[in-house]
């Protein structure tokens, strides 16, 4: 599994309807590449068809910040959340780090 999210299939936020009912993780990525936030979900379409649902979402104004979402689907890629997290460390994850320990 590729470990960038940054090399993940990418479409604008406005485009989020590309993103496919299948288990894997995804990431918010700014207009500068940084990775703001990596999730992953059993259905990732579901996940963020919705994003007012999800409190890191709501920490970014999402249609003012050109956020691009990138995602790799499989179990493999859902399974492999927390090390990408660990790796990336991403400033809209730090709450679920601290809470996991």
């Amino acid at each position: 599994m590729e470990m960038n999210p940054v090399n993940w299939q990418l479409v604008a936020w406005q485009d989020a309807k590309q993103i496919p009912a299948e288990p894997g993780c995804y990431a918010l990525i700014d207009a500068n590449d940084n990775i703001l936030y990596i999730g992953r979900s059993k259905i990732l379409w579901n996940r963020l068809r919705n994003p007012s649902k999800h409190p890191a979402f709501n920490r970014v104004a999402l249609e003012e910040c050109n956020l691009k979402i990138a995602w790799i689907t499989g179990w493999s890629a859902y399974d492999s959340e927390r090390s990408l997290i660990l790796k990336w460390n991403p400033p809209l994850c730090q709450e679920r780090i601290k809470r996991k320990g």
